[in-house]
């Protein structure tokens, strides 16, 4: 029966040294080596995937563009908040895109 919480998930070593300070140690040399797989894996994306979805941005973006703000931008009926949405047309497909991308890689 354990008195704490933490006792229950910390394992007595034979013939390893299980003093708190080496514990503490080697935990830290587990977060060190997940940070340093963290930066690997920001390290991903290439120009290539970047030009992948910036080509897949402006072909999507385009057409979301023509069947949302088509009429208005015939028309010369834009106003600055159009505008602002019509960016933004462009923007959410290429951050989905580099997302997928990212991810995908991330698991491999």
């Amino acid at each position: 029966m354990t008195r704490y919480a933490h006792e229950s998930t910390m394992t007595f070593n034979p013939g390893i040294d299980n003093k708190p300070e080496t514990l503490l140690k080697a935990k830290a040399d587990n977060n060190s080596a997940a940070h340093s797989e963290a930066n690997t894996s920001s390290q991903l994306l290439t120009v290539k995937d970047h030009k992948r979805s910036i080509t897949i941005a402006l072909i999507v973006g385009s057409l979301l563009a023509a069947i949302n703000y088509g009429d208005k931008i015939i028309g010369n009926t834009m106003v600055n908040t159009d505008w602002i949405k019509l960016g933004m047309t462009y923007v959410v497909p290429y951050c989905v895109s580099i997302y997928s991308v990212w991810s995908a890689k991330k698991k491999h």
